[in-house]
C-alpha cells in the first residue's frame, strides 16, 4: 500500500491511440484515486474515454493505444511501465474485471466449471475434484442457485443474470483486491441489474474490496458510489462526492447527463403527453392467442429425466394502430423477444395468429412472406451484429431495396442522402463501415435500413440499451419524430420502464411468457395492479427516481411479492 493507503492511484495520465495511422489523445491528464473498500464511479458518454482510462490503469490496453504520460501505482507498487509478464502477475493476485456483456465474455464452447476453473490461481493444488469444489464455491458465493447443476452447463443455457454471476466468479477467483466493473449491468433488466448491484456491494463488503464501477447510467452510480468522476473527450470534467456531484452539479455536462437520466425519462413530463392510441382505425398488425413452446431436452442438465416442453409464450395478444408507439416491457427470458419475433415472421407460432392489415399472415408462402416484409421491419438490440462489418452504410441501409427489387424514387425518396438525413446522419456516412461509427451511429444505420423501405411498422428490438444516456434519448427522440413525421408504428421491445415511458402511449408488460399487465403508460406505471409489474417499477436504480409511481401500490404489491414466496417455499 501507498503512503496515502490507496488501491489504486493514477496521476496526469495520459493515452494515446492510433486510428487511421493518426495518433490522437484519447485520455488527457486525468488523476484520482481509488480508497480501500469503497465503490468508485467513472461515468460519461460513449467515447469520453471512461472504458480507456480503466483499461490504463489495468494494463488491458489494446495494441493501438499507450500510455504517452503520467504515473499508475497499484497498492503502492508502480506499474506505469510494467511489461506484459509482470502485468499478468498483477491480475493474478490483485486484480478482477466483469466485463460489459456476458455472452461474449463467456466461452459458448466449454462449459461453467471448465470456464471459472480457468480463473482459478496457478499456483494452488490441483486436481479435478478440488476445482469442482472450489468452483462451486464461487458460484455459491456470487449467489446462483442450484450451483452444482450450473458446472456442468454451457452459456446458451443460462440466463442473463447468472450468465453475469459466472462471470463474477471467474474475476473473484483469485481474490483480487480491487474489482473493475465494466457496464456490467448495461444489459440486463431493472430486477436483475439490481440483483447484481447489491451482489457487487455485498462482495465489497464481505471481502473488502475496492470496485471502480464503469456506467453510463447516472442511477446506477447515484445509488452504489461513494466518489465518482465524470469524463468527457478524454478529461475529467468533475468529480467528488457522489450524492453531492449528482445533487447540485456544476459542469453543464454532468448537468445533460441528469437530463437523460432513466429517472427523469420515467418521471418526466413525456409519460403525460404521448398521445393516446388511435380509435377508429383497424391495427396494423394483430397478435392472436399466440404461443411458443421449445422442444424438450433429451435429459435435465443434471441428467434426469426428459423435461417438458417450455412455454417461451403463452397465448399473448396484442395490436398496434397505426401511428402508435406500444410498449412490450419485462425481465430477461419473459418472452416479450420471441413475441416480436413471431409479429414479423422470424418465429412462427404453435398456436394463433399474426394479422397483419387484417390478413392472416401465419400461413403465408415464402414468396408471400416476403412483400409482406415490405411492410414490416425490425431493428435488432446488437447493432453492430446487426451490420455486415465489409459493408458499406450504403450499402447496409440499401440492402432491403436489393432484396425486394424496388427503388429509393420509387418509394418516394430522392436519394440516399435524404435518408440518411431523416435518422440524423450526413451524407459523409455513406461510404464508411461499422467499425468507423460510434455506437450511436450504428444504431441511426440499423434505424435507417428498416425505414428505408417505408414500412408500416417497426419494430425495434432493446433500440438502446447498449447506449449512453445522452445517445439514448436522441435515438428516442428520432424514433419519436420518425412516427410523427413518416407516420410509421412502432412496437417497442425494451427492460428500461424509462424508455417505455418516454416513447409510448401504451404498454404491456410480460412475465414467464404471459401478459400480466396492459394499459395507457401513465396507468400502468403510475398505479401498477399487477405485483410483478410493481416489482419492475420498484428495482429502478436510485431513491426519487419514481415520482410518477405511486409508491402506495408498489409497497402493496411488494408485499403481495413477498408473501407469495413465502407461501412457495
Amino acid at each position: 500500500m501507498n503512503s496515502t493507503g490507496h488501491v489504486l492511484s493514477v496521476r496526469d495520465l495520459t493515452v494515446t491511440a492510433t486510428r487511421d495511422g493518426r495518433e490522437r489523445e484519447v485520455v488527457a491528464r486525468v488523476s484520482l484515486d481509488v480508497a480501500p473498500g469503497e465503490i468508485f464511479g467513472i461515468v460519461g458518454e460513449s467515447g469520453s474515454g471512461k472504458t480507456m482510462l480503466t483499461k490504463a490503469a489495468t494494463g488491458l490496453l489494446p495494441g493501438t493505444a499507450r500510455v504517452s504520460a503520467g504515473t499508475i501505482e497499484i497498492l503502492g507498487r508502480d506499474v506505469t511501465n510494467a511489461d506484459a509478464r509482470a502485468w499478468r502477475s498483477i491480475h493474478a493476485h490483485h486484480i478482477g474485471v466483469i466485463f460489459q456483456n456476458a455472452a461474449t465474455a463467456l466461452n459458448p464452447r466449454m462449459t461453467v466449471f471448465s470456464q471459472v476453473r480457468e480463473a482459478l490461481p496457478a499456483t494452488r493444488e490441483r486436481g479435478r475434484l478440488a476445482d469442482a469444489r472450489r468452483v462451486r464455491e464461487l458460484l455459491e458465493t456470487v449467489e446462483i442457485d442450484q450451483a452444482a447443476r450450473r458446472l456442468r452447463q454451457y452459456p446458451h443455457e443460462l440466463s442473463g443474470g447468472i450468465a453475469q454471476r459466472v462471470v463474477i466468479a471467474m474475476a473473484l477467483a483469485r481474490d483480487p483486491k480491487l474489482l473493475v466493473a465494466d457496464e456490467a449491468t448495461t444489459a440486463l433488466d431493472a430486477v436483475v441489474q439490481r440483483q447484481i448491484l447489491d451482489l457487487i456491494g455485498s462482495l465489497r463488503r464481505s471481502r473488502d474490496l475496492s470496485v471502480v464501477l464503469i456506467s453510463h447510467n447516472l442511477d446506477v452510480v447515484r445509488d452504489r458510489c461513494d466518489r465518482t468522476v465524470v469524463m468527457r473527450r478524454g478529461e475529467v470534467v468533475e468529480a467528488g462526492d457522489t450524492r453531492g456531484l449528482l445533487t447540485t452539479p456544476v459542469h453543464p455536462y454532468t448537468r445533460e447527463l441528469l437530463a437523460a437520466s432513466p429517472s427523469v425519462l420515467l418521471s418526466g413530463p413525456r409519460l403525460h403527453e404521448r398521445p393516446a392510441p388511435p380509435t377508429g382505425e383497424p391495427p396494423v398488425v394483430s397478435v392472436r392467442q399466440v404461443t411458443k413452446r421449445y422442444a424438450p431436452q433429451a435429459k435435465s442438465p443434471g441428467g434426469g429425466p426428459r423435461t417438458r416442453p417450455r412455454a417461451a409464450v403463452e397465448a399473448v395478444s396484442l395490436a398496434v394502430h397505426p401511428g402508435e408507439i406500444v410498449g412490450l416491457v419485462g425481465a430477461s427470458g419473459s418472452g416479450k423477444t420471441t413475441t416480436a419475433r413471431m409479429l414479423v415472421g422470424l418465429v412462427t407460432p404453435d398456436t394463433g395468429t399474426v394479422q397483419f392489415d387484417g390478413r392472416d399472415v401465419t400461413g403465408l408462402s415464402r414468396r408471400e412472406r416476403a412483400m409482406w416484409r415490405r411492410d414490416v421491419q425490425f431493428v435488432f438490440q446488437d447493432n453492430y451484429g446487426a451490420l455486415n462489418p465489409r459493408y458499406t452504410v450504403a450499402e447496409s441501409v440499401l440492402e432491403p431495396l436489393r432484396a425486394s427489387g424496388r427503388t429509393l424514387p420509387e418509394l418516394g425518396w430522392t436519394g440516399l442522402g435524404e435518408v440518411l438525413s431523416a435518422v440524423g446522419l450526413d451524407a459523409g456516412f455513406a461510404g464508411r463501415h461499422p467499425r468507423q461509427l460510434s455506437g450511436g451511429e450504428r444504431q441511426r444505420v440499423g434505424i435507417a435500413r428498416a425505414l428505408v423501405s417505408r414500412p408500416k411498422l417497426i419494430v425495434a428490438d432493446e433500440p438502446v440499451s447498449a447506449l449512453d444516456a445522452t445517445i439514448q434519448k436522441r435515438i428516442l427522440d428520432l424514433i419519436i419524430e420518425l412516427n410523427r413525421s413518416h407516420g410509421t408504428a412502432f412496437l417497442v421491445i425494451s427492460h428500461d420502464l424509462g424508455v417505455i415511458a418516454y416513447l409510448c402511449s401504451r404498454v404491456l408488460v410480460m412475465n414467464e411468457g404471459e401478459v400480466v399487465e396492459h394499459g395507457d403508460v401513465a396507468s400502468v406505471l403510475g398505479a401498477p395492479r399487477h405485483p410483478y409489474t410493481a416489482e419492475l417499477i420498484a428495482a429502478v436504480a436510485a431513491g426519487g427516481v419514481l415520482a410518477a409511481t405511486s409508491a402506495g401500490a408498489a409497497d402493496q404489491a411488494g408485499a403481495e411479492i413477498t408473501e407469495s414466496r413465502r407461501a412457495a417455499s
